[in-house]
């Protein structure tokens, strides 16, 4: 999917979500993550970094050498992904909001894995 206007900050959330995600995410479940304290805007294309597996119905790293380069790279080490999952885990499972129900599902499952693994305070 192709977006005329990307929004950088989605595209890095879904890259996060993906270095993270204790579990494989399906693309509605991943779209919701993303979304969760981002006023709702949809998934945006990450220009060939992601791949879309359509019968699996998820998202994924077009090749290793884009995860490892990532985790290479400022903001997407192992401790800030979390620390953006744990945060966004909360706010859904806190939230009255049943409109993102397959990711309550997932952040009621994982939000402690990933609070254990994010810094222990924001800089």
């Amino acid at each position: 999917m192709q977006a005329e206007y990307p929004n950088p900050l989605l595209a890095s959330r879904a890259l996060k979500w993906l270095l993270c995600s204790r579990e494989a995410l399906d693309s509605k479940t991943l779209s919701q993550a993303i979304c969760v304290n981002n006023a709702g805007h949809p998934l945006l294309s990450e220009n060939e970094i992601l791949i879309y597996n359509e019968g699996m119905d998820m998202f994924q790293f077009a090749h290793l050498s884009a995860r490892e380069y990532l985790e290479s790279q400022p903001g997407y080490s192992g401790e800030e992904p979390n620390l953006m999952a744990a945060e966004a885990c909360l706010s859904c499972i806190m939230s009255e909001s049943q409109h993102k129900q397959e990711f309550v599902h997932h952040a009621e499952h994982f939000w402690g894995d990933y609070a254990k693994l994010a810094p222990s305070a924001r800089h």
